[in-house]
C-alpha cells in the first residue's frame, strides 16, 4: 500500500500569520494535536503542534501547570498573566512553528511512513508533492487504520 491509499486529504491548516489563539482554537475544535502551516499557495512551510505551543508558554514564562493525584496545581504564576497570555496568543503561528520538516510522497510506502512516526517520534506526517505542496496528511491513526483492512 501505498501512502496515497490511506492519508487525510481534507487537511486543517493554518499560515504562518494565524495567531496561536486561533491555532490553539482549531487544534481544540477539530480534536488535532498538530497543524500544517501553509503560505496562501498550499506550500508547506512548517506544523504547528500542541508541544510548540506549550513550549511558547515557558517563552513568554507563563505558569505550568502540575497534575498531582488527580488535582491541577498552579507553579510559577508570574505577574501580569493576563498580560503575557494575551501576548502569546496573539502572536503568529510562524514564531512557534517547527520548520524543519519531515515529509513523505503519496507514493511512498506505508513501511516507511511507519519507519519516520517512529524514528522521528511523530503522530503525523506531511504529504507533498515535489514543490512542497501539502497532498495530505498521514498519521499514526492512519496506519492502524490500514493494518485493520483486508489485503487484496
Amino acid at each position: 500500500m501505498k501512502v496515497s491509499d490511506v492519508m487525510t486529504t481534507d487537511v486543517i491548516s493554518v499560515s504562518p500569520d494565524t495567531d496561536l489563539g486561533a491555532v490553539a482554537q482549531r487544534m481544540a475544535e477539530n480534536s488535532v494535536s498538530g497543524l500544517p502551516v501553509l503560505t496562501s499557495a498550499g506550500r508547506l512551510v512548517g506544523i504547528i503542534t500542541e508541544g510548540d505551543l506549550i513550549r511558547g508558554c515557558r517563552q513568554y514564562d507563563l505558569p505550568v501547570f502540575l497534575d498531582m493525584m488527580g488535582t491541577v496545581v498552579q507553579a510559577n504564576l508570574p505577574t501580569n498573566f493576563e498580560d503575557r497570555l494575551e501576548s502569546l496568543l496573539r502572536s503568529p503561528a510562524g514564531r512557534l512553528m517547527t520548520t524543519e520538516l519531515i515529509t513523505v510522497g503519496p507514493d511512498d510506502t506505508l513501511e516507511t511512513a511507519a519507519e519516520y512516526l517512529s524514528r522521528y517520534r511523530l503522530g503525523r506526517l506531511p504529504v507533498v508533492n515535489q514543490g512542497m505542496v501539502l497532498l495530505g496528511i498521514i498519521s499514526r491513526s492512519d496506519l492502524i487504520r490500514a493494518m485493520t483492512q483486508p489485503q487484496a
